[in-house]
Order: C-alpha cells, then sequence, then structure tokens
C-alpha cells in the first residue's frame, strides 16, 4: 500500500510537471500556440476572423476600369463549364477578363468582387514584384549576397547567397515543412518572431537545384524589407501600399505577421480580394501598366517572368507554363504536386499559385486574366480553366 501511495504522487508530481511546463511553454509562445489552434477554423472565405496578427496594406478602391461586358464573349457552354467545375473544386470567386472587358463574374453566398479572401502562396508573387520592380528601378540588386543588408549573415557561408537565388528557390537552405515539423519549423510558420527563426535557419545541403521552400522567400522577405526601410524610412506594408496597392487602385489588404510587430510573412498570406487580384494580373498581363499609368517598369515583368535557371516553369515568384509530363513538382523533398491534364493553349501562360486551387492566370497573347479563389482542393487541375477560355468558340 506504501509503495502504491508513492507511486501515485510520484505520477502526480510527473503530472504536476508536465502541466506546469505546457503552462509556460504556451506564456513564452503564445503567438505559436493561438496559431496553431486556429489553423482548425481556417477557411479562405472568413480569413479576416481567424488570421488575428496581420499589418495592414492601405488601398484607394478604384474599380471604375472594370468594365463588364454587356455580352460576353464567351459561350454558354464555355461559361457553364467553367462554372461547373469551379464549383466541383470547392470554388469561391471567379474572374475572367478577356479583350478588355470582364467576361464572366461569380461568387460564392455573401461573397461579392471586394470579399476579402486567403490567398496561401500567391503572396510569393507579389514578394517576387517587389523585387523585380526594386531591381528595375536600379535600386536594389537582386544578384547582391544577402550579406550585404544581412547583418547576421556577414562573415557566413549563407551570406553569399543571392536575392535572386531566394526568389527562384534556388539556395542549399534546410526545407522546413509541416509535414516534418521541429520547433525551428513551427517557429518559422507560426511562431513570433518568424524572421528571426528564418534567418537561424541553417544550410542542409551544398546543392543549388530548385526546391520550392518557404524559407526562401522569409529570408528574401527580410532582405527586401530591410532595404526598403533604410533606403525609404518605410515599413514594407506602407511602401507596397505606396508603390503598388493604391495606383492599381485596390482596396485595403492585410499581410498575415508573426506578431503586431510588421514583420509579415513574404511566403504567404495576403489577404486581398479577387477584384484586386485582377488587377494585379492586369498589370502583369500589360507590361507594368494599368489604366493608362506605368505603375512599374516594364523590365521588372520581363524580370518577374523569366525562366530560372534551375526550372524554366518558375520565374521570380510566378510559375510558367505547364510541365511536360502532367504533373507539377514543387521540388525533390516535397510529395505534393500539381496536375496539368494537358498543355496549355497559349505559350505564354505566368500564374501565381496558392495552396489548393488559389490562382492568377495570366495569359498576354489572348489577352485574358482569370482570378480564382476557393476553399482548399487537392484535385484542383491547372490546365482545365485556362483551356476552357482558349478553347472557347461563341
Amino acid at each position: 500500500m506504501k509503495l502504491l501511495k508513492k507511486l501515485l504522487k510520484i505520477i502526480g508530481l510527473l503530472m504536476l510537471l508536465i502541466i506546469v511546463s505546457i503552462i509556460i511553454f504556451s506564456a513564452l509562445n503564445w503567438t505559436m500556440v493561438s496559431n496553431l489552434t486556429n489553423m482548425g477554423n481556417m477557411r479562405t472565405d472568413n480569413v479576416r476572423e481567424w488570421e488575428t496578427s496581420v499589418t495592414p496594406v492601405a488601398g484607394n478602391r478604384d474599380d471604375s476600369f472594370l468594365s463588364i461586358a454587356e455580352n460576353s464573349e464567351l459561350s454558354e457552354a464555355t461559361t457553364n463549364n467553367l462554372l461547373d467545375y469551379h464549383l466541383e473544386e470547392k470554388g469561391l470567386s471567379l474572374l475572367v477578363w478577356q479583350n478588355g472587358e470582364i467576361q464572366l463574374e461569380h461568387y460564392a453566398d455573401s461573397m461579392d468582387r471586394n470579399a476579402v479572401t486567403a490567398s496561401y502562396s500567391m503572396n510569393k508573387s507579389i514578394t517576387g514584384l517587389m523585387a523585380a520592380t526594386l531591381h528595375a528601378e536600379g535600386t536594389l540588386s537582386l544578384d547582391d549576397p544577402a550579406s550585404v543588408i544581412l547583418d547576421e549573415w556577414k562573415d557566413d557561408p549563407r551570406g553569399n547567397i543571392t536575392l535572386r537565388e531566394l526568389l527562384q528557390h534556388s539556395t542549399p537552405l534546410k526545407v522546413v515543412s509541416m509535414s516534418k515539423p521541429d520547433f525551428r519549423t513551427m517557429e518559422i510558420l507560426i511562431g513570433d518572431d518568424i524572421e528571426k527563426a528564418a534567418l537561424s535557419n541553417p544550410v542542409d545541403d551544398q546543392g543549388l537545384g530548385f526546391e520550392y521552400a518557404t524559407i526562401n522567400y522569409q529570408v528574401a522577405g527580410a532582405v527586401i524589407r530591410r532595404y526598403v526601410n533604410k533606403a525609404f524610412n518605410k515599413s514594407y506594408a506602407e511602401y507596397l501600399s505606396e508603390k503598388i496597392w493604391q495606383p492599381i487602385g485596390a482596396g485595403d489588404a492585410w499581410l498575415s505577421s508573426g506578431t503586431d510587430n510588421g514583420v509579415p510573412r513574404f511566403y504567404a498570406g495576403m489577404q486581398a480580394s479577387a477584384g484586386d487580384w485582377l488587377k494585379i494580373g492586369l498589370l502583369i498581363k500589360d507590361g507594368g501598366m494599368l489604366n493608362g499609368k506605368q505603375i512599374v517598369p516594364a523590365e521588372a515583368i520581363s524580370i518577374l517572368t523569366t525562366p530560372a535557371a534551375s526550372n524554366k516553369l518558375y520565374g521570380l515568384g510566378v510559375w510558367l507554363n505547364a510541365p511536360e509530363d502532367g504533373s507539377r513538382e514543387y521540388g525533390p523533398n516535397t510529395s505534393v504536386a500539381v496536375t496539368h491534364s494537358a498543355p496549355y493553349l497559349a505559350d505564354d501562360v505566368v500564374f501565381f499559385d496558392g495552396f489548393g486551387g488559389q490562382r492568377v492566370y495570366i495569359v498576354p497573347s489572348e489577352d485574358l486574366v482569370i482570378v480564382r479563389t476557393g476553399q482548399v482542393s487537392f484535385s484542383f487541375d491547372d490546365s482545365i480553366m485556362v483551356n476552357m477560355v482558349l478553347d472557347n468558340a461563341k
């Protein structure tokens, strides 16, 4: 009996120690715990409800130049097929712009063109556009070593990595993924000080092959953010607003942040509306022009859409065309692949890729932009909707 009492006492003390440890860990890492809890509520259509740590990007909405075709150039069959597939894949927003007008516009119940949704990795395309613009304007070079900006990486081999290599996913940095979570991964993806965690990430191997990885864009974002702060005395969000977001007539948007310190997640988390993603698509389609104004240099768009040496299907945060084998791979350490059931019917397709079917497709030769958002779907096929429109016969 004494032995049993002693054993129960030890078990009780261990349980108390575990509880106290959990409380201390939660107190020291509250943002991580809170974000982990909120992940169960993640939906693309109520992002402003579950995403609580954000940095605003001020807009100045102007939809006056987004004309709607009185008689859509899309045939009834094409329209029906687009909507059927969009809704089958849990679609929320669908906009098709072609030949100077919106040919199709569809939203889920209670949503409209200005409803803010999550976009996941489509924010990589915004990060790439910002970097390309700075380079084209001759201020921040894509080819300087990161150590020029990052004091933490001076006298460190990682400091030799260039901004271009980061944005083209051609670095030896260790891949972080929720499929193989460790504490550093959790710090980078859902932690409190995401920039500090990203800059502490080690080198995993010495290869510079293509490996689509969150870590590359968080480090690239640190370079861009610090440069903008030093050169222009503005936060990244303020500069994005002034340089691109307000000039294109976008409404207010939000960048997911680690905390309220204003350091965004550069790899994902831009909360914006379908109408504003359309404006970004039009900006790229027309070589940096929108509504008769040159917003960013044409060279910036050329830089953005030039294939990386390590992957001809990737530019600077944007994807290019379709793979030859029907399956778009993210890299040797990523098991997820996206289906492309057929080649695109145009050879100049540029697109933003957000997790599970968030997309902006741009086809300059066909004066075409398609914006599509939806709940996460792992069966989404990247060729179907684009080819439906390109194959349209009224």
